[in-house]
């Protein structure tokens, strides 16, 4: 069996319970056994990691895993803080904003894509988790309409389309659904044309790629019929002010005094300012 791990809970001293996507069965839960402070697949129980497992024989109740490997070794994501607070992100996307716990392989095959896009992205990484958000919208069955044009140009979460300003009602559809604002629904249009390997050519700020992800995921909640709360889109937004912070520091020379730290530290803030 091959998945992609999303959540992990412990389960006495050596056992974990493992909330996944599987490419066989879609959402599920396996049990692992035998995770001792010193066994590989404690170094391995990352979110998003990509396992190939061989399982025990089904008996009643939950699947045990037999044995497991990764299919890659996700170094860039398991190194970078904000590479990891968008796995973060992405783990939680998946838990809550998919309903159906039947097998998809067209979903499990964009995940997998997706990961390994944000593995190997260097460039347009503040980017990535509004691309993402807005594809994973379209592979879950919601789809945005992209009729976006000069006279349509606020998007509406309710028709799933781009729709003219009502004079009486700047801020609503003609339904009375709330609309995306000018910039997040500008940025919505691009991000649905846009090629992956163009991430990096988006002018915006992480101010609009955050109001464009909160939207996003009102819109999930919406046609998934059921308030959904996500918690990680807000650690990702503080992580960025954070990060931030941090850069304006070390441009000072208040944080790191000596120029080989602050060579070390200046390469992971070199996005932070322009992430969500």
């Amino acid at each position: 069996m091959q998945f992609i791990l999303l959540n992990t809970i412990k389960y006495g001293d050596k056992a974990f319970v493992l909330q996944v996507y599987s490419r066989e069965e879609g959402r599920i839960s396996l049990f692992l056994r035998g995770v001792g402070r010193n066994s590989n697949y404690r170094a391995w129980m990352h979110k998003l990691s990509i396992m190939e497992a061989e399982m025990v024989e089904r008996s009643n109740g939950m699947p045990v895993i037999k044995e497991m490997r990764p299919v890659r070794e996700l170094l860039s994501i398991r190194s970078s803080v904000i590479k990891g607070g968008i796995a973060l992100f992405m783990s939680e996307l998946v838990l809550k904003g998919i309903r159906e716990v039947e097998a998809s392989r067209e979903m499990f095959d964009f995940l997998v894509r997706g990961i390994n896009l944000l593995e190997e992205c260097r460039e347009g990484v503040a980017n990535f988790p509004v691309y993402f958000l807005t594809h994973f919208c379209r592979v879950a069955g919601f789809a945005p309409t992209d009729n976006y044009s000069p006279q349509h140009h606020r998007f509406s979460p309710l028709l799933r389309r781009f729709v003219e300003e009502d004079s009486r009602f700047v801020e609503r559809d003609r339904m009375g659904s709330p609309l995306f604002e000018h910039e997040a629904s500008l940025l919505l249009h691009l991000l649905l044309q846009l090629p992956e390997e163009e991430l990096h050519t988006l002018p915006f700020d992480r101010e609009v790629r955050y109001r464009l992800a909160g939207g996003l995921l009102e819109y999930l909640s919406l046609h998934l019929s059921t308030p959904v709360e996500f918690k990680s889109l807000d650690i990702l937004h503080q992580l960025g002010n954070r990060y931030e912070h941090n850069k304006q520091n070390i441009s000072c020379g208040k944080l790191l005094p000596h120029k080989g730290d602050r060579e070390q530290y200046e390469q992971p803030f070199c996005f932070a300012e322009r992430v969500l």
